[in-house]
């Protein structure tokens, strides 16, 4: 007759495994999906912050404004003997002048002005984006003792480099002034600051 005998350090170990609360055999099914998920996001969220480092130094730094600027002020009012400032007249065309596609592809040609990313032509229209123009009715005294209605035109350029703004800007202003002395007969345009005179915004 056969007897059996347990080996009291296996039931020592097993009890210390209960004891310790570790359970032999495969992780459950949710514990499994769990892990699954936690890994899925934390990809997603890799892949997300990649995406937005992408967009912001090549998509947002190819396409939009950037942190270089040039301001460019200029000073318009009717000389003597010219007809009255009509607001709503003058200061649209001389916005749209300031935008005039055939003026911004004369600067595009002139600088050979060119996609950083493609290395295709600047277009019009994207030289226009990286433009704000805004005006404003001014009264202006002049040294005559002269006062009339004017209007205020401030141009900023933006870009990634200085000196392009810059170079933009003086040609933006140069050809301005040239196509308003024929566009605008008895106007007189000009920087504010070779301007002799005074003015005010209108109230």
């Amino acid at each position: 007759m056969s007897s059996t005998t347990s080996d009291p350090t296996s039931e020592k170990a097993i009890e210390c495994q209960r004891a310790d609360g570790v359970t032999a055999g495969p992780p459950s099914p949710r514990r499994s999906r769990a892990v699954y998920w936690w890994i899925t996001a934390f990809v997603l969220f890799v892949l997300f912050l990649g995406a937005l480092a992408y967009a912001e130094t090549v998509v947002l730094h190819r396409d939009l404004p950037q942190d270089r600027a040039s301001r460019v002020a200029l000073i318009a009012f009717p000389g003597r003997g010219s007809p009255a400032w009509s607001k709503g007249d003058w200061d649209r065309r001389l916005a749209q002048n300031a935008t005039d596609p055939q003026l911004l592809q004369e600067i595009i040609d002139r600088m050979d002005l060119r996609d950083a990313a493609s290395g295709d032509p600047l277009t019009p229209a994207r030289l226009r984006a990286s433009m704000t123009v805004d005006s404003q009715c001014v009264e202006v005294s002049t040294d005559h003792d002269q006062t009339s209605r004017g209007m205020l035109l401030v141009t900023v350029i933006r870009g990634s480099s200085a000196d392009s703004v810059d170079r933009i800007a003086k040609l933006w202003t140069d050809l301005i002034l040239q196509r308003s002395a024929t566009m605008f007969p008895g106007l007189t345009i000009q920087p504010v600051e070779t301007f002799g005179g005074t003015y005010e915004i209108c109230r």
